[in-house]
């Protein structure tokens, strides 16, 4: 498995990810999506379709690009003088035009799907801020807050039982104790 293979199959991964956890819009209730302007290049890049299906996987399969509208993203391919490709993106809208996004790599349909996963982003970013806003009397009140857990029943715990202590340390602690006895008991049976 090549590097390009690789590559391709994380690229796969992400998009499957991608399209799980992002809820796919109904054709009637996308959001504002610019057009695209492709230049493909090479033969070896993806042609637009390609492109445009590829953005699509990260979509649930729905093609976000429109027809015709003011907000274009522009994406072009070309071959540089040693080999390598270069796939430049850049979206205008109604803020004027951003930095455009390039990025290089030795295969150009590879190019082609990392530049693909790098429209999704924008797109959604782009997007998200076209969505139009809540009126404001349509709020929603914020959800109460969630209520405290019950307190915990009060617990008793038995209190340790007293070590059984072993019949040499029982005698070790008896030579601890001051003597109270009769010295005399011991001198006369030494002597």
């Amino acid at each position: 498995m090549g590097l390009p293979s690789r590559v391709w199959l994380v690229v796969s991964a992400i998009a499957f990810a991608s399209a799980l956890a992002s809820p796919a819009h109904a054709e009637g209730d996308a959001p504002k999506a610019p057009r695209l302007e492709y230049t493909r290049g090479p033969d070896a890049c993806l042609t637009e379709d390609d492109f445009r299906n590829e953005v699509a996987i990260f979509f649930g399969g729905v093609d976000r690009f429109v027809a015709a509208g003011s907000d274009v993203l522009r994406v072009s391919f070309e071959q540089l003088a040693h080999g390598r490709y270069r796939g430049t993106m850049q979206l205008s809208d109604a803020g004027g035009v951003n930095e455009p996004e390039i990025q290089e790599y030795g295969n150009c349909e590879v190019l082609g799907h990392w530049v693909a996963f790098a429209a999704h982003v924008v797109l959604k970013r782009h997007m998200k801020r076209a969505e139009p806003a809540a009126p404001e009397g349509a709020a929603l009140p914020p959800p109460p807050p969630p209520a405290p857990p019950p307190p915990l029943p009060p617990q008793r715990f038995p209190s340790p039982a007293p070590p059984a202590l072993c019949p040499l340390l029982q005698f070790l602690r008896r030579m601890d104790q001051p003597f109270q006895g009769d010295f005399r008991r011991f001198s006369s049976a030494n002597s």
